[in-house]
């Protein structure tokens, strides 16, 4: 008890002060990107350009809105770390497992961006295809 009042006091102080602590602070989403409804493939969109090297944390989520079968959403994500450029799927939706996410961790350089696109399949779906949403958040470690 007497260690969380010493602690207690030393944030009161801080906060008093004005004084931050920048190792007291958590990740920070610097950027959030949405399709909703979409009925075609999204072609490769910047979600977040940084303006320093650093790691971050890219969640994605995608929902189908049909019944149908044979279908199949893919989330791919591209990025630069101070190697190259790269490229991976982040995760995959289809008929078996409706709604889903992935965490995908990434080191970006300044300046470059991240990025995503979908490839969209539906073999045997109705006409029009039936919609999907994908929302994508961009945490910075």
């Amino acid at each position: 008890m007497k260690k969380f009042l010493a602690v207690a006091a030393v944030l009161a102080v801080l906060v008093i002060a004005g004084i931050s602590a920048p190792s007291l602070r958590g990740p920070t989403v610097v950027a959030k990107f949405s399709v909703v409804n979409q009925t075609a493939a999204v072609p490769l969109t910047t979600v977040f350009t940084p303006t320093e090297d650093g790691d971050y944390s890219v969640v994605t989520y995608e929902t189908y809105n049909s019944t149908d079968i044979d279908w199949t959403v893919e989330t791919d994500l591209t990025w630069t770390d101070e190697v190259a450029l790269r490229s991976q799927p982040a995760s995959t939706r289809n008929h078996a497992i409706i709604a889903g996410g992935s965490l995908l961790p990434l080191h970006v350089a300044a300046g470059t961006p991240i990025q995503i696109s979908t490839q969209y399949f539906c073999g045997l779906c109705t006409t029009p295809q039936p919609p999907y949403d994908v929302f994508v958040t961009v945490i910075k470690e």
